[in-house]
């Protein structure tokens, strides 16, 4: 995926949710992480995190 086509989808289909864990995500932190990180329950980023 070239960089066009990728900013393309995270302007137009993500979510606010998915647009703020994705980094965290792509960073390296763990679901627990991330979950403290948003404000979360672990539960939550890992069966909802991508569905819009």
């Amino acid at each position: 995926m070239n960089q066009e086509i990728f900013e393309k989808i995270y302007q137009d289909e993500l979510t606010p949710k998915q647009k703020k864990v994705l980094p965290l995500f792509l960073s390296g932190q763990t679901d627990k992480d991330i979950a403290t990180e948003i404000d979360a329950t672990h539960r939550s980023t890992t069966s909802t995190a991508w569905r819009k």
